[in-house]
């Protein structure tokens, strides 16, 4: 696991510096690699490179409640078919490590939070050691929960573009049945340069900013706690939005 405390002005991932494609290719070398959001919040669109590659995980502060000085999606284009932030986690008063007399400090910002969820990352895989980042980033955000996630800004319920999955729930994460698996290829072939759509990326996120009233998206699944029965439902959208999944229900072998 790689954290990333440092960031700048959002640019195209595919064509960006030889930053990005270093953190494609950690990726490939099975490193989960972790950036802060930004702290330019509140305006939307505020998050920067590189943590706006779909190929690396950034994180906005304070945990449930997101200040107003943390960047926010929705991403610029090429990439507005993301979502980001990914997690949320504290970044308010951390103690950290000074370079005065090798002294501690307290500091706020989404670097802060950051190392949490590098951390976080760790512990799932002191706990599955055979977690590829696929495993490890799909079973980390599809058990994250928004529920207590609140916007700082204006005291409303954080929205996706605010809070991302939500907070890790690490208990939840290392008892995940499913993951989502997406190749450095897969990323590569996604590049909208070369006539690629990221929304079709095999990501946790459904986001397709172009759309006006129905949207479909195809997500693949795999097993990794042994096979089962499983069934699908649609929760927590907004009485105005309503989904379906097909099929509701599928059988799944070991690894299938």
């Amino acid at each position: 696991v790689l954290n990333y405390s440092v960031g700048g002005d959002a640019d195209d991932p595919w064509l960006g510096g030889s930053e990005d494609r270093a953190f494609l290719g950690a990726r490939a070398a099975g490193i989960v690699s972790v950036t802060s959001a930004g702290n330019s919040g509140p305006e939307e669109s505020t998050i920067g490179s590189p943590a706006n590659s779909p190929w690396i995980v950034s994180d906005d502060k304070f945990a449930d409640k997101i200040v107003a000085g943390s960047s926010r999606g929705p991403v610029l284009p090429p990439v507005e078919d993301t979502l980001k932030p990914n997690l949320i986690a504290p970044g308010v008063q951390i103690l950290a490590a000074s370079h005065i007399d090798d002294q501690y400090i307290r500091l706020n910002g989404t670097s802060m939070a950051s190392p949490n969820v590098a951390g976080g990352f760790a512990l799932v895989k002191s706990v599955h050691p055979d977690w590829n980042p696929s495993q490890l980033i799909s079973s980390v955000e599809l058990t994250a929960t928004t529920e207590l996630a609140e916007d700082n800004w204006n005291l409303v319920p954080a929205t996706p573009h605010v809070a991302g999955s939500g907070r890790p729930r690490l208990g939840e994460a290392v008892n995940a049945g499913l993951y989502l698996e997406e190749t450095s290829f897969g990323f590569s072939q996604a590049d909208p340069n070369l006539g690629g759509e990221p929304r079709n990326l095999n990501l946790a996120a459904l986001v397709d900013a172009s759309c006006v009233e129905n949207c479909a998206f195809v997500r693949t699944v795999t097993d990794q706690m042994g096979g089962g029965n499983w069934t699908v439902a649609v929760e927590d959208f907004p009485p105005e939005i309503s989904g379906s999944v097909s099929p509701s229900n599928f059988n799944l072998a070991n690894r299938g």
